[in-house]
């Protein structure tokens, strides 16, 4: 592999990354990451046409979002996903990559001030599997909401406040 750095923006970059594999044929990548004062994020999409082992087109997408929305409010996406249960197996060489198996897909709003806080959030997983070591898929929370206070000296009391609904 050869990566080209390409400096947009003092505050946007993106690493192009052509990578040669002997028996599967050539894989691209590419990543682009942006920072701003509000925001911030990544996406990188891996992409190999027409593997020469299984004959097929294999990809990897990895889409990171934070963004402050004021008031108190924020939100963020993180969504990952891959062509195949077998992709990072195959394709990837660090053991930390290769042994996941439940890619996330998940969406946040969120509050924070005045002694409160607020998440709702939406969460699925894609769940690789081993067809010799199968496991269940987690849970998916469609949605989840979380509430929760605490008050210092109101009038004279403390009061705190812990909620979840899934």
């Amino acid at each position: 592999s050869l990566p080209y750095y390409w400096n947009i923006a003092p505050e946007r970059d993106a690493t192009l990354t052509p990578r040669i594999l002997s028996k599967r044929g050539l894989q691209m990548n590419g990543e682009y990451r942006y920072l701003d004062r509000r925001y911030a994020g990544k996406t990188n999409i891996e992409f190999l046409p027409g593997d020469s082992q299984t004959g097929t087109n294999r990809y990897n997408l990895l889409l990171t979002h934070g963004q402050a929305l004021g008031a108190g409010w924020s939100g963020g996406l993180n969504v990952q996903k891959v062509s195949d249960d077998n992709y990072f197996r195959d394709l990837n060489s660090t053991v930390a990559t290769t042994s996941q198996v439940n890619l996330p897909r998940e969406g946040t709003l969120a509050f924070n001030d005045y002694g409160l806080s607020f998440l709702t959030r939406v969460q699925s997983f894609q769940t690789l599997q081993d067809p010799e070591a199968p496991i269940t898929p987690p849970y998916s929370r469609l949605p989840q909401m979380l509430l929760n206070g605490v008050w210092r000296n109101f009038p004279a009391v403390d009061l705190g406040l812990a909620s979840e609904w899934t």
